[in-house]
């Protein structure tokens, strides 16, 4: 192979991004400085330079033609290397100032691979070779252009994207009734007034609305109807409540489509060839789902996955140009997924839970005097296995499309209903016994990745151990585990026990006092605009999610957790998704490090519900029990029982940071409240934050009045904080029953004397 690399330069030739004339009318709403839309860093390879990593589409970066990988060498006939050092800084702080009405140059350098094979060009080159059957004079040319580029710069909006999110309440959310003018909602225009801080309170409304203008593709609904209407986040959460489950994921997806009706087996019916039939469709559907997605991409994304969840684990911000690059091939490759497809699979894959199926395939084992059945079909191996203990190995579960086990105590070795190995569907469902589920790679037990993963294990006390991506999980797919009755007990390392990455996935328990371990991203924790739910019916569980990396805050003895009801987004990149924990009934222990229990982070949403009356436990970190930072949303709802909360670390029981809202409500019980700093319905920068503790003889060991509110450093304007407290004898240790008071930059708080009164109705 002959590799020649000269550099060829070209003249110079500029574009225009737009024209004045209809500049104010295309300029969404925003903050006031400008804005390019592209992460940037300095470098000295060609030369002082900006080097543009990733551009957000539709910015004014990428309008003008910029390209990640390209170098800036002068901005309006300025070299860069004139900018006072930092020049990163100073950059950036001449871009945020520059009038958005007036004409900005930049020049750039571009290097462009041209391949030509035997004289002709070529445009990819690896797909080329791999098909290559003999040889051939191959010439790589690199070729340096030299570009102007002119055009406008763009107001700055929080969360840009080419995305137009919806105007009305009725397209963001149909199925939730909006409350016109609640009591709350007259209650604080009423305290603002009395306060003096009508235009600081406008300010802090328009400030939001920059987050509800455009968004990236993976903005949830919810988020931004909650951006848009803050005050409301208490009737949300009780409305939210009642649709926790499977069937109304779809919805918090934003995904609307008809519901297929999917076949019940007939006793009269071949019961192999019912499964055949099902599993056509079900194929047929997951076709549909990814055919939009090349080969190439499809392989590229199962190679590469393994890295990627990895790089989750560890660090929650993207900043190597490399990582971004990588990222910014992945948002193109799922946003081809059609979710749609993906859940009428499941939907037909869930009429193989059928009992009536159960019995014939009983009756067809007995039949042909066998203790296990195996069909192989174009879809995968298809395996009835016998009600005796049965051991599931040696069998490559990759090629396993489905698995009926009729009872025993059976024994699953391998990475059984996961699909992160190139076949799209897998399934198991065991009827009975003690089963013991085990996985030491990931993908496993309910997992989908490119495709759909279910096990549903219907009776006895069961034990899942895996390590990543098992117990309910998704990365570009549908991931789902039912435990209908039983013990259980739950264990994995980290992006477990419903967990999604732009993606789909449950963990629901019905029976039987259970057992959760993780590390992080575990436990209903959702990521990229995902939507992941832990739903536990009944039984006294202990959930745990801590322990593996210490706090990226650096402080000692405090981990990771992102668990619990987390929706995490990657700042500046991805918006994050809808993360739900919700258990029934039931006294329970639970136990995270920072950001669980109902946590949101840039554009995510942590739900938290507990419907026990028992007593709780719950101890957290910093940001954890309903708290959110940038730009995220999170709500908290406990509905009786004498519950204890810890923290570790300030920013628990309801405190929103950075343009955040939260909401926490404990309905009954005498509770008792420890931790410190900003806690209790305390918020900054720019931010709601509502705590409502219904009834009681309640005990606050914190060392700060309720709702305080911190001066707001990084940001102009006020903050609203809210604590409400609803009779019962309580104990404070900055505040005192029966009384009200107002703080800072603007907190309310007041201990009623009446349970009657519901303060955010």
């Amino acid at each position: 192979m002959k590799n020649l690399i000269p550099f060829i330069y070209l003249l110079l030739f500029s574009l225009l991004a737009c024209s004045s004339p209809s500049i104010k009318e295309e300029l969404p709403s925003g903050d006031g400085k400008s804005y390019l839309g592209a992460v940037v860093q300095e470098v000295k390879e060609h030369g002082v330079a900006i080097k543009l990593g990733f551009l957000i589409p539709g910015a004014s970066g990428e309008r003008m033609g910029m390209k990640s990988g390209d170098f800036i060498t002068k901005v309006n006939g300025k070299p860069i290397s004139e900018f006072k050092s930092p020049r990163r800084k100073a950059f950036t702080d001449y871009i945020k100032n520059y009038p958005r009405n007036k004409k900005i140059s930049f020049k750039l350098l571009r290097f462009k691979q041209i391949n030509t094979v035997e004289g002709k060009e070529v445009a990819n080159l690896d797909s080329f070779l791999s098909e290559l059957k003999e040889k051939a004079n191959i010439t790589v040319e690199k070729k340096e252009l030299k570009l102007e580029l002119v055009g406008y710069l763009d107001r700055r909006v929080y969360g840009n994207g080419p995305k137009v999110l919806p105007k009305n309440n009725k397209e963001l959310l149909p199925s939730f009734i909006k409350h016109k003018d609640s009591k709350f909602r007259k209650f604080v225009d009423k305290e603002i007034i009395k306060n003096k801080k009508e235009k600081e309170y406008e300010e802090l409304k328009d400030t939001f609305a920059l987050l509800t203008d455009r968004a990236d593709f993976y903005r949830r609904n919810l988020v931004t109807y909650v951006q848009k209407n803050p005050l409301e986040l208490g009737l949300l959460t009780h409305k939210l409540k009642k649709n926790l489950s499977i069937e109304n994921l779809a919805e918090l997806m934003d995904l609307k489509f008809k519901v297929p009706t999917a076949s019940t087996y007939s006793a009269q019916n071949d019961p192999i060839q019912f499964i055949k039939t099902t599993l056509n469709q079900v194929y047929t559907e997951l076709h549909f789902a990814f055919k939009e997605i090349e080969t190439k991409d499809k392989k590229y994304l199962l190679s590469e996955y393994q890295s990627i969840i990895d790089y989750i684990d560890q660090k929650i911000m993207l900043t190597d140009l490399k990582d971004m690059e990588k990222f910014g091939r992945l948002d193109k490759i799922l946003q081809k997924i059609n979710f749609p497809h993906l859940i009428k699979a499941r939907i037909f894959a869930m009429s193989l839970d059928d009992k009536s199926l159960f019995r014939a395939l009983d009756k067809f084992l007995i039949k042909n005097n066998t203790p296990q059945h195996q069909v192989n079909t174009r879809f995968g191996n298809i395996i009835i296995g016998g009600k005796g203990n049965n051991w599931y190995r040696g069998i490559s579960p990759h090629s396993t499309a489905l698995i009926i086990d009729l009872g025993g105590d059976d024994l699953y070795s391998g990475s059984f209903a996961g699909t992160g190995f190139g076949n799209p569907f897998s399934m198991v469902i065991d009827l009975a016994g003690n089963d013991i589920y085990e996985a030491a790679r990931a993908c496993s037990f309910g997992c989908g990745i490119l495709g759909l993963g279910i096990l549903i294990d219907r009776a006895g006390n069961d034990t899942y151990t895996g390590t990543k991506f098992s117990q309910g999980a998704s990365f570009g797919g549908h991931g789902l585990l039912i435990d209908r009755s039983g013990f259980d007990k739950y264990e994995s390392v980290s992006q477990s026990q419903a967990y999604s990455f732009y993606g789909i996935s449950a963990l629901e328990d019905h029976l039987g006092n259970d057992l959760y371990r993780a590390k992080l991203f575990s436990q209903g924790s959702a990521v990229a605009g995902g939507v992941s739910l832990l739903k536990d019916h009944s039984g006294h569980d202990e959930y745990e999610a801590r322990g593996l990396f210490l706090s990226s805050y650096g402080t000692h003895g405090i981990f990771k957790s992102f668990s619990q009801g987390m929706g995490f987004g990657f700042r500046g990149f991805m918006s994050g998704g809808i993360g739900i924990l919700s258990d029934l009934k039931g006294k329970d222990d639970f136990k995270g490090g920072n950001f669980s229990q109902a946590a949101g982070y840039y554009f995510g949403f942590g739900i938290f519900h507990n419907g026990s009356t028992d007593q709780d436990s719950y101890l957290g970190s910093r940001y954890s029990q309903g708290a959110t930072a940038h730009y995220a949303v999170a709500s908290f709802l406990e509905e009786g029982g004498n519950d204890i909360y810890r923290g570790r670390h300030e920013a628990t029981a309801s405190m929103a940071w950075d343009l955040g809202v939260t909401y926490f409500e404990d309905q009954a019980g005498s509770d008792f409240y420890d931790s410190f700093g900003m806690t209790l319905g305390s918020a900054a920068q720019n931010s709601y934050a509502f705590f409502l503790d219904k009834n009681g003889n309640d005990t606050y060991r914190v060392n700060t009045p309720p709702a305080t509110i911190p001066t707001n450093e990084a940001r102009d304007g006020i903050s609203l904080g809210f604590f409400f407290d609803l009779a019962g004898k309580d104990k404070y240790q900055k505040a005192r029953n029966n009384s009200r008071g107002t703080l800072g930059n603007i907190g309310f708080w007041e201990d009623f004397k009446n349970s009657r009164i519901n303060p955010f109705q």
